[in-house]
């Protein structure tokens, strides 16, 4: 890396600024190009921001060469860049899932972990799907379903949890429900240090979470999952006649884990509001994979937890999350058998 690169980014990290400590990262336009020209060892170099920069987490910026076009991200979190290479190399295999080609992935000077790809094109599906007719909506709703059932299908798993790199296992859990509620134990710790507006709502829903951990105790089946999956990192892109799946991105969040851990995302963002996507997703998603038999009886359980973990990292630093959350929880009371 060139000596001008290692100088900023010394200075970014005595001014604790983009390093490690902090989950903040507040680098320059000029020195992601500096960055990136040495990456790529190619001058000169346009960068793009693009992504949710607002949430003040990942920084993902398109890398425009002379001749060709990247992404690269850096993360803000530890062991966030290994989940999605491992992801990334598990699924490497499976030239029919249409993730982006990754190029390269190493660590800056501050500490900071980068990763970047091939860049795809295509319109994120929650910008455009409003604006589609049903039709079309069923369609390119088959073809999710087709390319996260591609992903389920990939790799059977004997633990629950994390992985590094290497798709090595970090986790001994065996068990989903002890894995599951480790990590909702950890939102709850992490909400409970904001005074918010709805903490009788929140905590009636933390009793009634806990109360029925044991719900989850027929799962045993760990499969490769995104964890993140929802239109957001869903890129879509119009063909000659239709709209067509173009990429699926961002594993960050991937490890082993339950496969009705993606599907209740999908409910709460498309299908209670639109029960059409859901037989037409399921069409595509039953040609790679099977429905696991206890989601439906867990499905109303999984959106009360979702509910939890969004209100735990959202009021802060993305209020309208805060409140998606909060809508979750009310659905889930008023519709459900789980009554808090």
């Amino acid at each position: 890396m060139r000596s001008s690169t290692r100088r900023l980014l010394r200075k970014n990290r005595r001014l604790g600024n983009g390093c490690v400590r902090g989950d903040v990262m507040q680098y320059t336009v000029d020195q992601i190009e500096k960055i990136a020209a040495d990456i790529f060892a190619c001058a000169p170099v346009r960068v793009e921001a693009i992504g949710n920069h607002d949430l003040n987490r990942h920084l993902v910026y398109k890398v425009i060469l002379e001749e060709s076009i990247y992404v690269i991200k850096f993360y803000y979190k530890w062991n966030r860049r290994n989940r999605e290479i491992a992801a990334h190399k598990v699924l490497e295999s499976i030239t029919s899932v249409k993730i982006p080609k990754m190029i390269n992935y190493g660590t800056l000077p501050d500490g900071r972990e980068w990763m970047a790809y091939e860049y795809i094109e295509g319109q994120m599906l929650d910008d455009v799907l409003s604006s589609m007719d049903l039709y079309d909506q069923e369609n390119i709703f088959e073809e999710i379903g087709e390319q996260l059932g591609k992903i389920h299908s990939a790799k059977q798993f004997n633990y629950f949890g994390d992985w590094d790199a290497d798709a090595r296992r970090l986790s001994s859990i065996t068990s989903f429900k002890q894995c599951f509620a480790k990590r909702q134990e950890s939102h709850v710790n992490t909400l409970r240090k904001f005074a918010l507006p709805e903490k009788r709502l929140l905590e009636a829903a933390i009793a009634l979470m806990r109360e029925h951990y044991d719900i989850l105790d027929p799962v045993h089946e760990a499969r490769l999952c995104h964890r993140d999956f929802d239109g957001r990192n869903i890129l879509i892109q119009r063909g000659a006649h239709r709209w067509h799946v173009s990429g699926i991105i961002d594993f960050e969040q991937s490890s082993p884990y339950y496969t009705g851990s993606d599907l209740v995302n999908l409910y709460r963002k498309y299908f209670i509001q639109t029960p059409q996507l859901e037989d037409a997703f399921m069409r595509g998603y039953d040609r790679f994979e099977t429905l696991d038999p206890y989601f439906v009886g867990l499905r109303d359980y999984l959106l009360l937890c979702l509910g939890i973990a969004i209100c735990s990292w959202s009021y802060d630093d993305a209020r309208p999350h805060y409140y998606e959350g909060i809508r979750i929880l009310e659905f889930v009371r008023e519709t459900s058998r789980f009554k808090f």
